[in-house]
């Protein structure tokens, strides 16, 4: 019988497989995401476990701000009861036991936003009820006191800008404080802190998080010539 562990060394290859097949209009929308600075996670898996059989999901786009999964759909999505059902299942775990909310956009919609350089986000979150975003702003709000309160007795200025370089998508972003940085990285604050101005000695780097964005530009291009030659 296969393993937990092995389990997901398995789907680790199907998420390494999902990044390396052609897919244009998940690429034009990865292009919206990075030249808006939107951060997100490509081809996130959530498992579930139960006594019986492993079940892994992937998103397409994770948002870990919102805690949404944007899903970019072609024909098979609108044709295909399989699909569709196999859609419903998906999105039903994700909000029972992840809570997280699964929007969908279909390809034609993605090349017309793709073509005015714009991200639609009011059709994004179209199928989104109003009373789920205003629960879920709540909800940050709340946990954002509480952090502010951690940086704080730590010595951390919550006020100014920083900047983080996510190796996952080759990209720099901006974020107008920590609070909003510890949002959409969904790390402890004490983890946040550690990855600031750290000094990566190896290819296994994942954050690089910086108060000054050129000192930040100049130690991603210093670990890029050491380690991703």
């Amino acid at each position: 019988m296969e393993t937990n562990s092995e389990y997901q060394s398995r789907m680790d290859g199907y998420r390494n497989e999902n990044l390396a097949k052609d897919k244009p209009f998940e690429e034009m929308f990865k292009e919206l995401l990075d030249e808006f600075e939107v951060f997100y996670i490509r081809e996130s898996k959530r498992f579930t476990i139960t006594e019986d059989k492993h079940r892994c999901y992937f998103m397409d786009f994770y948002i870990p701000y919102y805690n949404i999964d944007i899903e970019i759909d072609g024909k098979p999505h609108e044709v295909s009861e399989k699909q569709k059902g196999i859609d419903k299942t998906k999105t039903r775990y994700l909000k029972n036991q992840k809570d997280i909310l699964t929007v969908r956009v279909p390809n034609d919609k993605v090349e017309e936003m793709y073509k005015k350089r714009v991200i639609d986000w009011n059709f994004v979150f179209q199928d989104i009820s109003k009373e789920e975003l205003i629960d879920r702003e709540h909800t940050y709000i709340a946990k954002t006191r509480s952090w502010k309160k951690e940086f704080s007795r730590l010595g951390v200025d919550t006020e100014k800008p920083i900047f983080l370089y996510y190796t996952c998508t080759d990209h720099f972003y901006h974020f107008d404080n920590i609070l909003e940085l510890r949002r959409s990285l969904h790390l402890k604050c004490g983890k946040v802190i550690y990855y600031i101005d750290y000094e990566f000695k190896s290819v296994r780097a994942q954050y690089f998080i910086s108060w000054d964005k050129e000192i930040l530009k100049n130690r991603v291009i210093d670990w890029k010539k050491k380690y991703k030659k």
